[in-house]
């Protein structure tokens, strides 16, 4: 519908003045670590829209709703992890080892366009490059690993894409996240797949709202190095803070106090800080999968530990303060204000009903099998 499409690409422009600093407002990523039942994620994403509508003069509120994961069953470290192997809504949509990714497919795209009719934009973390093919039209941002961060594969994904991406940096090291930020920037050639499945050539602009998702753990001196090395490349030198399980905060109280600190960083005034994700859901902690998914205890993680509802809603309100205190100790520039046009979102123009801003042309692949033919088959006949 047009409705949620304007919604999209209102949230893609007002999440690009967030990371590049033409708004003061906070991001904030906030839904479970991987949603396992629409229905559950669609009582979350009611309660997140109103409370979003709430919170909007200081709080950008986007629900995270990761699709897939990116362990799998052959990864001995990942099935010993919360969740185990189980790889997401789009691969096991029934929680079952039956791996009927069609139905995936189609469960995914129908809770994306459900959460956008209820005027609350999406973010989705990409662990492969077909997936977006998929729903990357419906999401307003879109979130890169530390595990797929040094993947040149992804960069050149990012570089194509509509949205703002946020690159994770890993625990050790903000390196791989730096220099994806600058790769993703650049235009880029690459083999992919087109929405009708066909393989083809793609070639993209780039994409300069490309920026660091930090851990929460992460020393003052590392962020503000990562940070200074992309501005001085002229790219957002501006970082989200991932206060979740895979930041290092492994527990509700842990991750509640993480984002406590962000609260405090921009009360103080800290303009470095452009958001923060949090893992929450209905109840906190999490569950196990077990042998009869339809057993499973409703709106409580299958994977990661979740704040839960009551939690969440103190740390957003507690953010929205933190900025408003932030607002209150130096005041928005004229041209700035919230109540003005915001910056347009970069390299979009006219808002056109397309995901493929950034895609400059795909050109049709030869197929492997012709290839094979054309080289070989005159080889064949010389011998004859």
């Amino acid at each position: 519908p047009l409705q949620s499409k304007r919604l999209v690409l209102r949230a893609r422009c007002d999440i690009s003045a967030v990371v590049q600093g033409d708004s003061d407002r906070l991001l904030v990523l906030a839904g479970p670590p991987a949603v396992h039942d629409p229905s559950e994620a669609m009582e979350y994403a009611a309660r997140l829209a109103a409370l979003a509508a709430e919170l909007e003069s200081e709080l950008l509120v986007v629900m995270a709703v990761n699709l897939s994961r990116s362990s799998s069953d052959a990864d001995a470290a990942a099935a010993a992890a919360p969740g185990g192997g189980w790889a997401g809504l789009v691969t096991d949509p029934r929680l079952d080892g039956s791996v009927d990714m069609n139905s995936g497919f189609r469960a995914a795209r129908r809770l994306l366009l459900d959460i956008a009719q209820l005027g609350l934009p999406t973010a989705v973390e990409y662990v492969d490059t077909i997936t977006p093919q998929f729903v990357a039209d419906l999401a307003s941002y879109a979130l890169v690993g530390a595990r797929q961060a040094g993947s040149r594969a992804h960069r050149e994904l990012a570089s194509g894409l509509s949205t703002p991406v946020g690159f994770q940096g890993a625990a050790t090291s903000a390196d791989a996240a730096v220099d994806a930020v600058r790769s993703a920037a650049s235009g880029h050639a690459f083999l992919s797949v087109s929405k009708q499945g066909v393989a083809g050539i793609v070639q993209t602009t780039g994409n300069r709202d490309g920026h660091l998702v930090l851990p929460a753990a992460s020393a003052a001196e590392a962020e503000e190095a990562a940070c200074g090395a992309l501005a001085a490349l002229g790219l957002p030198a501006r970082a989200m803070v991932d206060c979740g399980y895979g930041a290092g905060c492994t527990t509700p109280q842990e991750q509640a106090a993480a984002a406590a600190a962000v609260a405090a960083r921009v009360a103080d005034g800290d303009g470095r800080v452009c958001g923060v994700v949090l893992s929450a859901f209905l109840k906190p902690g999490r569950q196990e999968i077990g042998a009869q998914p339809s057993q499973l205890q409703f709106g409580l993680s299958v994977t990661e530990p979740c704040l839960g509802w009551e939690d969440a809603l103190a740390t957003l309100e507690a953010l929205a303060a933190a900025v408003a205190a932030r607002r209150r100790a130096s005041p928005p520039p004229v041209g700035r204000s919230e109540s003005m046009p915001r910056a347009p979102f970069r390299e979009l123009g006219a808002i056109e009903q397309t995901d493929n801003l950034r895609v400059q042309t795909i050109r049709p692949l030869l197929s492997p099998a012709c290839a094979i033919e054309e080289v070989e088959l005159p080889l064949q006949s010389k011998r004859l």
